[in-house]
């Protein structure tokens, strides 16, 4: 289904998916044909958020002291691009030992989006949710972990199917040591979203979370400044294309 991988389907209790590529009249007869079908989809581009400007200000912290956090405090996974592991105000409270990577080696872990990365800053929202300290000792709030889906240009490749390495992560960092039970899902697809079926991806999460009794905090999604007429951005919402088109078509007319 996806060249050299073995098991690229993903269950749930009433059904299967997976992800495959096939010519469009096999496509065609699949649709027509297969009674038990429920829902097809093309892949869709699933990304984060435009990272803002770097993180500075941790060399001007010369008087702050970050502890780890007590050995009971709660875990936090962060399934993003990675995250900069050595990151001064992140290096105490990381559980360097089970970090790991969906993309290229499992142990690539680090975060590569430029101007100070992604999941770096989303761990450093989870640990400093209003300010960042700058003097005196603190100590961590939860442990965070890091497991790496996005590339360098913060997409995530499309050999990797989210049900199925969703799955993959909470196996990963729920079972022992890991004990994690709060996972933060800063990613998602560029499409709207469905008002007619349940993805295949929002299907598995429910799964995962009702099965092993997890939290997943997700962002509500990413609208970008100009989109498509299929997926409007925030001008287009102001601006309808709709109505700038008439507009166009009626200057072109009268000139």
């Amino acid at each position: 289904m996806i060249e050299g991988a073995s098991d690229t389907s993903t269950r749930l209790p009433d059904s299967f998916s997976c992800r495959i590529c096939i010519s469009g009249k096999g496509l065609r007869d699949l649709v027509l044909n297969f009674q038990f079908l429920f829902d097809v989809s093309e892949v869709e581009t699933i990304e984060s958020g435009v990272p803002d400007d770097e993180l500075t200000g941790a060399e001007e912290r010369s008087g702050l002291l970050i502890n780890e956090p007590a050995e009971n405090a709660p875990r936090v996974c962060v399934i993003d691009s990675g995250i900069q592991e050595r990151h001064p105000l992140l290096r105490p409270a990381l559980e360097q030992s089970i970090s790991k990577s969906w993309i290229n080696s499992p142990t690539d872990v680090s975060d590569y989006v430029r101007r100070g990365g992604h999941g770096t800053k989303v761990a450093g929202a989870v640990l400093y949710p209003r300010d960042i300290p700058s003097t005196g000792a603190v100590f961590s709030i939860c442990w965070i972990q890091n497991a790496r889906v996005l590339d360098q240009n913060n997409i995530m490749p499309v050999n990797l199917f989210p049900p199925k390495f969703l799955q993959e992560i909470v196996k990963h960092f729920h079972g022992e040591p890991g004990r994690t039970r709060i996972f933060n899902h800063s990613i998602n697809a560029s499409a709207p979203s469905r008002t007619r079926h349940m993805s295949i991806w929002a299907a598995a999460l429910d799964n995962l979370v009702w099965d092993n009794d997890l939290l997943f905090i997700l962002s509500a999604g990413n609208v970008k400044r100009r989109g498509l007429s299929t997926m409007p951005g925030i001008r287009d919402y102001i601006y309808p294309l709709d109505v700038v088109t008439r507009v166009i078509c009626g200057n072109l007319l009268v000139a």
